[in-house]
C-alpha cells in the first residue's frame, strides 16, 4: 500500500493532499490485489490518473507481469506517456517502462510504400508526394500521425499496413518493419497504453494483437461499451466487393452484373438505415453467394500446396480469399435473417453506395467473456459512470456484463473537490417551450443563448444533439447581428472549430457530440456552457430499436434501463466542460423544459454536481457579477467576461 500521498508536493507543483484521491487509489490497489473488478467514479479534479497509476505500476513490478491502460482519447494517451507515467515512476523510484500501442493501419508498410512508389500509386498525394517519401526515409516510428504534412485517406490506404496483406517474417523488410519493431518494444514494456478500439479488437481476435497482460485499467470507461460493440459489428460495402471482384480477374463481368442486380434489389426493398427483421429474400443474393463460393474454391485450390504466401501474387490471393469469405458470410446472414441477438440494417453512403450492417444488440457477454474473465483484474474508471438513485452504477454494470460476472465486482465513488456551489451557476430558463415544439423551440433557444452570451461576452460552448437544430439556431443567432463571433462545428469540423475558439476566447462555439466530452478549456476562456436539450438516443437507431423491443417483450422499461441513464451520463459529461480546474467558474444552462415538467427531471438534476441553482435572468446577472467580482481591471484580462453589454 502506497503511503506517500502527503509528500507528493515534492514532485507536483501546487499539489494539495486530498483524502478522496488516496481513498480512490486504495480501492484500486485492493481490487488489483484481490483480482476483482472495480467500477470507480472519481469526480473531476480528484487526480484520478495518478490515483490508478501508482497501484498499477506497483502491481506490475511486484507481480512481474505486464499491465495495460486503455483510453478513449489520444490526448489522454499523450498525457499518460509524456507526463503522468514518468511522474509516477519518479515518485516510486521504479522504471517498468511504458509503450504506446497502435493498430496496424497506423504504421507505414515499407513493402506497400515501395510498390506504390514504383507503380505510380501515389499520384493522388500531389505536391505532398516528395515530402511523404522524404519523411518515410527519415522517420523512426513510421506512424502516420507523426507525418507533419497532409495527404488523403486513399494515399494512406496505399502505404499503411493491412493485417491480411502482410508477409510477416517472410517479408524482406521484416527486421525494419515499423509495426514489428514496435511490437518487439511492446513485449519489453511492463505498461501498455492502448485505446479502446485496439483493446476491443484485441478481444475480438482472441488476444492476438497485443502482448499478454494481466490487469487493465479502462479509463474514460463510459465510452468502452460502444467501442466493444463496434469491434463486433460486421458490414459489407457493395462497392468494395465490386473492387475485389475486379481485382480477382475471375469471371468479373458476370459477377459484377450480379452485384449490380443485388444492389438494385436491396436499394429498392429497404429504406436508408431501416432495420431489417426478416430474411432478405433477394433473387440475386443466392446467385451471388454461389458465384463467390466458386471463386473461393478456385483460390483454395491454387493455394492448397502452400501453407504461407511467399510472394506478392500469393499474398494477394490469400487476402482476396479472406475478404471474399467475409463478404459472403455477411450476405448469408442477411439471406437467413437476424437471430434474436443480432440486428440487420442497410445504409446508402455517398461514394460507398449500399452498405449492409450486422451487429449484436449489445456487448455485455463479449466484455464479460473476453475482458473480465481473461484478466486478473479490470478497473473501469471515469468522472461519469454513475447516475442517481440507490444503484447509480447499475446501467454501466449491465452494459459491461459486470452484473453477471463470475469475479467479485466492487464499486467506488469519490466526489469532485471543486466547490461547485460557489463557482458554478446552474441556470434553467423559466419560460421556454419543450423540444417537441419544433417551430418555437429553436427560437426560444436562440433568445436565451443571446441573452446569456450578452452577459458573459462570449466564451461559450453551446452543445447540441442534432446538426439540424445546430444549423437552425446558428442562423437565428447570426441574424441578431450582436457582434459576437459564432463558430459552427458543422461548418468547420471539430478540430478547426476548436482552434478558432482558442484564437478568439470571446467567441461562441456551437458543437455536437465531440464537444460534450474530452475537451479541456481551463480558465475564464470558457465561462458559459449551454446544453440545448437532454441527449436521449435516437429511437429509430436500428440497434437501439432492437434492444428496446427485446426489453419491452421481457416486460422491462427501455426508458429507465437504457435511455435515461445514458442521457444522464452524457449530460454529466457536457456539464463537466466548464469546471476543469479548481479556479474555473461560470454558468451551465440546460434549455430543456422537461427538467421541470417531467418526473425524470429530478433524476437528471440529482446526478449533477451541486451547483447554485438560478431560476431568473435577473438573479443570473447578479450572481454572475458576484462570481467575477475579483476582476479589478477588466480591460487587461484576455477573454474577459463583458459584464455590462
Amino acid at each position: 500500500m502506497f503511503s506517500g500521498w502527503e509528500n507528493l508536493g515534492e514532485y507536483l507543483d501546487s499539489y494539495t493532499y486530498r483524502q478522496s484521491q488516496e481513498k480512490f487509489s486504495d480501492s484500486i490497489q485492493r481490487a488489483l490485489a484481490d483480482q476483482a473488478v472495480l467500477i470507480g467514479e472519481a469526480g473531476t479534479g480528484t487526480g484520478k490518473t495518478i490515483a490508478y497509476l501508482i497501484p498499477l505500476l506497483l502491481y506490475a513490478v511486484e507481480t512481474e507481469t505486464r499491465v495495460a491502460v486503455s483510453t478513449d482519447t489520444k490526448s489522454l494517451q499523450t498525457q499518460l506517456l509524456t507526463k503522468d507515467i514518468p511522474l509516477v515512476e519518479s515518485i516510486l523510484g521504479l522504471s517498468p517502462g511504458a509503450e504506446l500501442c497502435l493498430g496496424a493501419s497506423n504504421y507505414i508498410c515499407k513493402r506497400k510504400m515501395k510498390t506504390a512508389v514504383d507503380q505510380g500509386g501515389l499520384l493522388l498525394a500531389g505536391s505532398e508526394l516528395d515530402s511523404l517519401i522524404a519523411w518515410e526515409e527519415e522517420t523512426l516510428s513510421g506512424i502516420r500521425s507523426d507525418y507533419p504534412g497532409s495527404v488523403g485517406e486513399s494515399v494512406w490506404g496505399a502505404v499503411t499496413r493491412e493485417t491480411d496483406n502482410c508477409l510477416g517474417r517472410r517479408c524482406p523488410n521484416y527486421q525494419e518493419s515499423y509495426y514489428f519493431v514496435a511490437r518487439e518494444k511492446w513485449k519489453k514494456a511492463r505498461i501498455l497504453v492502448v485505446n479502446h478500439a485496439l483493446l476491443a479488437s484485441h478481444m475480438a481476435l482472441e488476444g492476438k494483437l497485443l502482448p499478454e497482460f494481466s490487469a487493465v485499467v479502462v479509463d474514460e470507461a463510459h465510452k468502452f461499451p460502444d467501442a466493444a460493440l463496434d469491434a463486433m459489428k460486421q458490414r459489407l460495402i457493395l462497392g468494395e466487393l465490386s473492387h475485389l471482384i475486379r481485382s480477382s480477374k475471375r469471371r468479373a463481368d458476370r459477377i459484377l452484373q450480379t452485384i449490380e442486380s443485388y444492389r438494385q434489389e436491396v436499394e429498392g426493398k429497404y429504406r436508408n438505415a431501416q432495420r431489417i427483421r426478416t430474411p432478405a429474400g433477394t433473387s440475386s443474393g443466392h446467385r451471388l453467394i454461389e458465384q463467390i463460393e466458386r471463386i473461393e474454391e478456385e483460390l483454395r485450390e491454387e493455394m492448397q500446396e502452400k501453407e504461407n504466401p511467399d510472394n506478392e501474387g500469393d499474398l494477394k490471393a490469400q487476402m482476396l480469399l479472406g475478404r471474399l469469405g467475409d463478404a459472403r458470410r455477411v450476405m448469408e446472414r442477411f439471406e437467413e435473417g437476424p437471430d434474436t441477438d443480432h440486428v440487420h440494417w442497410v445504409t446508402v453512403e455517398g461514394q460507398k453506395g449500399v452498405i449492409m450492417h450486422r451487429s449484436p444488440l449489445d456487448a455485455q457477454s463479449f466484455i464479460r467473456s473476453e475482458l473480465l474473465e481473461k484478466h486478473s483484474s479490470v478497473i473501469f474508471t471515469s468522472a461519469t459512470l454513475g447516475a442517481s438513485g440507490k444503484k447509480p452504477f447499475s446501467y454501466f454494470a449491465r452494459e459491461t456484463g459486470c452484473d453477471r460476472a463470475e469475479k467479485e465486482v466492487r464499486y467506488a465513488r469519490v466526489g469532485s473537490p471543486f466547490d461547485y456551489e460557489k463557482r458554478t451557476l446552474l441556470f434553467l430558463p423559466p419560460d421556454i417551450v419543450e423540444p417537441s415544439d419544433e417551430d418555437r423551440f429553436p427560437q426560444d433557444c436562440a433568445y436565451w443563448i443571446d441573452r446569456m452570451v450578452g452577459l458573459t461576452g462570449g466564451g461559450a460552448f453551446i452543445l447540441f444533439t442534432s446538426r439540424l437544430m445546430l444549423s437552425r439556431v446558428h442562423a437565428l443567432l447570426e441574424a441578431k447581428e450582436s457582434g459576437i463571433s459564432y463558430i459552427s462545428q458543422v461548418s468547420l469540423g471539430p478540430p478547426a472549430a476548436l482552434r478558432a475558439f482558442h484564437e478568439n476566447p470571446d467567441s461562441v462555439l456551437l458543437g455536437l457530440s465531440s464537444f460534450w466530452q474530452g475537451i479541456d478549456v481551463p480558465g475564464d476562456a470558457l465561462r458559459l456552457v449551454v446544453i440545448v436539450r437532454l441527449p436521449f438516443q435516437v429511437p429509430d437507431d436500428p440497434v437501439l430499436s432492437a434492444r428496446t423491443e427485446k426489453l419491452q417483450n421481457a416486460g422491462r422499461s427501455p426508458f429507465s434501463e437504457i435511455q435515461l441513464p445514458h442521457a444522464v451520463l452524457t449530460v454529466k459529461q457536457g456539464f463537466g466542460r466548464l469546471m476543469r480546474r479548481e479556479s474555473d467558474r461560470g454558468i451551465v444552462s440546460i434549455l430543456d423544459a422537461r427538467l421541470r415538467t417531467k418526473s425524470y427531471g429530478k433524476d437528471v438534476l440529482a446526478a449533477l454536481p451541486r451547483a447554485r441553482l438560478v431560476s431568473s435572468f435577473e438573479d443570473l446577472q447578479k450572481s454572475y457579477q458576484e462570481l467575477f467580482s475579483d476582476i479589478q481591471n477588466v480591460a487587461e484580462i484576455p477573454g474577459r467576461p463583458i459584464l455590462n453589454r
